[in-house]
């Protein structure tokens, strides 16, 4: 269940990293503001649960814009919000595609695979913390692929570590599987000793 909640709260995650990229150029608007403008106006439907809105100036941004790898991000992540693995999975990859330092959309695709149960995740987490070592969530989703799916806590451990350092706020739950994980080390650590 906690796995659950926890693909949930990433792709929200992913949501608001997304939606935090934007800028706005603080000169009187002019033909080269209006990708900016235009995605902020996304952006700000897509935070009102508009989803449907949202996707559809976000679709007309790629005809316009299609190098843009912001509008293709957050298309996948409205598709992933819906239940389509399959056009998130395209959209992700065409961000990357149009922007091979999208850690965001690295991230999503892992997140994909994840709950497919597919390993290829791992290789995506690897790029997005490669294109972007300070981004906190690509950390926090490796940390749980190798906690649950690979079963490796003293991996998942390092990386629930690091997620903690790069974010300004201590995240309750996350440090409790620390804990956790330090516990069940510890715990093996001592049965090695008395076995040995």
């Amino acid at each position: 269940m906690r796995f659950v909640n926890y693909i949930v709260a990433a792709l929200l995650l992913l949501t608001m990293c997304a939606c935090s990229t934007t800028k706005m150029s603080k000169t009187l608007l002019n033909t080269e503001d209006m990708p900016d403008v235009e995605f902020k106006y996304a952006l700000e439907i897509m935070n009102n649960g508009e989803w449907q809105q949202a996707e559809k100036a976000f679709l007309a941004m790629t005809k316009r814009y299609p190098d843009y790898s912001g509008p293709w991000t957050n298309l996948g992540i409205i598709s992933a919000g819906r239940g389509d693995a399959s056009k998130a999975e395209t959209y992700f990859k065409k961000a990357v595609e149009s922007n091979p330092k999208n850690a965001i959309a690295m991230t999503g695709v892992a997140i994909l695979f994840h709950q497919q149960g597919d390993l290829g995740a791992l290789t995506w987490y690897q790029r997005a913390i490669s294109a972007q070592p300070d981004y906190p969530e690509a950390y926090f989703n490796l940390a749980q692929f190798y906690e649950k799916m690979l079963r490796k806590p003293e991996k998942a451990l390092s990386y629930y570590r690091r997620y903690q350092s790069l974010t300004n706020e201590k995240n309750l739950a996350v440090a409790a599987w620390i804990l956790e994980l330090e516990q069940i080390k510890s715990t093996e650590d001592s049965q090695m000793v008395v076995s040995q």
